[in-house]
């Protein structure tokens, strides 16, 4: 009886969390926070949590430890570069803390989820516990909008934490679809200035630049990368999704990410109308409500597929002919590093993408003017690039040069000096 009702007790306090930022009605909220409290919950929850958070830092006693404040859910459809980086500094060596937000993972406590990696919703516990830790790190993105770990940020330099700051796309309303709150831009450049207790990391040479106007040392350039074996090791089938499309053997030039106002839609209805003898798949979700205005949906040439999970999406990919990024050339792409570059190399597919200084860095990308008939052009070339031994092992060069293992290396080399 009692372990029936510890285990309704933990849901009812995971709904409650997972519903917080919601909108669901206060009132609601504040009796799940009374109930979380209850001293039934704590004298049965409380103690064994401890207990799992106590065996783990003993066991890696030696290691230092990395507490992060992650932007996303460890379950989320998409693997991002939080959970990337996030996994390959666990494997050089740090104990690594995945702090969940808990709108997918529905989980309280201690997950091992990699070597030396374990997702928590359980931050200020694992904070409290580290007190007489001599290594310890938090994990901070310049896109982390919670005010709470503002001041997290404060508190853990005056208690002697070093911070990773990764500074990984234009803090723009464009991209966060928010107003960017004040408290953002002081702490960033709070911390962009803070050498001593912080160390930077820029995803964009624009970032860098950005960045070197504040400090002289620790920090570095990394740009995002590509698990190698997930886009090259892949299982010959059909997603149904992608029948329609493939059965029309015509070439097909395809694009996985977000559709967004960065994407160049007038350029891809363009090229739909133009070029009848091609299809054009889009991978994604309509991140902020510019995709459904274009009508590109309706064009007898393009294929929207929704969503795809990160584990499953080479089995889609593997499909294209060509791949592509077509971007607007803006503020926001000037300093955008595309984790899908360097996924498509791995897949050993023809690149076209618009003229973003990122993309422009490897001789494996076909770069086209921000215009219809400069991309059809590069897409025309990419297509004869099919199956030519030569650019096929400039494609994998490139993406092996660029695995999130040498970003990870990288990031540890710098805050191990």
């Amino acid at each position: 009886m009692i372990g029936r009702l510890k285990k309704f007790a933990r849901k009812i306090l995971l709904m409650i969390e997972n519903t917080r930022r919601r909108g669901i009605p206060q009132s609601f909220v504040y009796a799940g926070f009374k109930f979380s409290r209850n001293p039934f919950f704590l004298k049965y929850r409380q103690p064994k949590l401890d207990k799992q958070l106590e065996d783990i830092l003993n066991e890696n006693s030696e290691k230092p430890v990395i507490l992060s404040m992650s932007l996303i859910d460890w379950k989320t459809p998409l693997y991002q570069r939080t959970q990337h980086i996030g996994i390959q500094l666990a494997k050089q060596g740090f104990l690594y803390f995945y702090n969940t937000r808990n709108y997918f993972d529905f989980m309280d406590g201690y997950r091992k989820v990699s070597e030396n990696m374990y997702l928590t919703n359980r931050f200020d516990d694992v904070y409290e516990q580290l007190k007489n830790r001599k290594e310890k790190y938090i994990h901070v993105y310049s896109t982390n909008m919670y005010e709470d770990d503002n001041e997290r940020i404060k508190k853990a330099i005056k208690d002697g934490w070093k911070i990773l700051y990764e500074y990984i796309d234009e803090i723009s309303e464009v991209i966060s679809n928010i107003q960017i709150p004040q408290y953002v831009l002081d702490r960033h450049e709070r911390l962009l200035k803070d050498e001593e207790h912080c160390y930077v990391i820029a995803t964009a040479d624009k970032l860098y630049k950005d960045v070197a106007k504040s400090r002289k040392r620790n920090f570095m350039l990394v740009t995002n990368g590509v698990v190698f074996e997930h886009f090259r090791d892949i299982e010959k089938v059909l997603p149904k999704e992608m029948e329609a499309v493939v059965s029309q053997k015509k070439p097909i030039i395809g694009y996985y990410g977000a559709l967004a106002r960065w994407f160049d839609y007038k350029m891809i209805k363009e090229l739909a109308n133009t070029r009848k003898d091609l299809n054009i798949v889009l991978i994604g979700w309509d991140y902020d409500g510019s995709f459904e205005k274009t009508g590109i949906r309706k064009l007898d040439n393009v294929f929207v597929v929704p969503p795809v999970n990160y584990h499953k999406l080479p089995l889609y990919a593997q499909w294209f002919d060509v791949c592509m990024i077509p971007f607007q050339i803006n503020e926001v792409t000037l300093s955008t590093s595309p984790v899908k570059l360097f996924e498509y190399m791995a897949l050993g597919k023809p690149i076209v993408t618009t003229p973003m200084p990122e993309c422009k860095k490897y001789k494996s990308v076909l770069i086209a003017e921000n215009n219809v008939k400069d991309f059809a052009k590069k897409i025309e070339e990419g297509l004869e690039l099919r199956g030519d031994a030569k650019y096929e092992e400039l494609l994998k060069k490139e993406a092996l040069e660029n695995t999130w293992e040498k970003k990870a290396e990288d990031i540890a080399k710098l805050i191990s000096r």
